[in-house]
């Protein structure tokens, strides 16, 4: 019998958007609002979790059983401190683009399975949100100094002052 790739995803990402990122001059950079992109999910049926991680000087992929609560809370307080964060269905093919270039950007939306060809985060972010993808956490508003509504209370298109808010 020959060898078999068995190829489990997560039905359900979390991408997270950051405005800071962990490389130096990525942060000078004219990029927009967001720097930098990461992704987790859940796989039911090996009750475990899967934290991906893209830097250009090392990628982390952490695969934490769902058995190891306090593990499991550091890795999601990790990626979704400050964050904005999308959840996001891995589509019924859950193929994504190649992309010739790698950037945080390209290697989160080939592992979610996303069609986006962005190379930018905050172009992603709206190619997700056309894709079917809703708000699951908004960051703090460093505006405002507000902080984030509780986690998985912000939708999409929610309204502060009578204007739409922009993803």
């Amino acid at each position: 019998m020959p060898w078999q790739l068995v190829q489990l995803h997560p039905p359900v990402w979390f991408v997270c958007f950051h405005r800071t990122s962990p490389t130096w001059w990525v942060q000078r950079l004219p990029l927009g609002r967001w720097k930098h992109v990461n992704c987790f999910g859940f796989i039911p049926g090996q009750k475990t979790w899967v934290f991906y991680d893209y830097a250009l000087d090392g990628s982390q992929i952490a695969v934490v059983p769902d058995s190891q609560p306090s593990w499991v809370d550091a890795h999601m307080q990790h990626f979704m401190r400050d964050a904005r964060v999308l959840e996001y269905a891995t589509p019924a093919d859950g193929r994504g683009f190649w992309q010739p270039i790698a950037v945080c950007v390209s290697e989160v939306s080939a592992m979610i399975g996303s069609k986006s060809r962005a190379l930018r985060a905050g172009r992603f972010l709206r190619d997700l949100l056309r894709e079917g993808a809703t708000i699951y956490q908004r960051e703090p508003d460093y505006d405002a100094g507000h902080e984030s509504p509780p986690i998985g209370q912000s939708g999409d298109g929610e309204r502060r002052g009578g204007e739409r808010t922009d993803p």
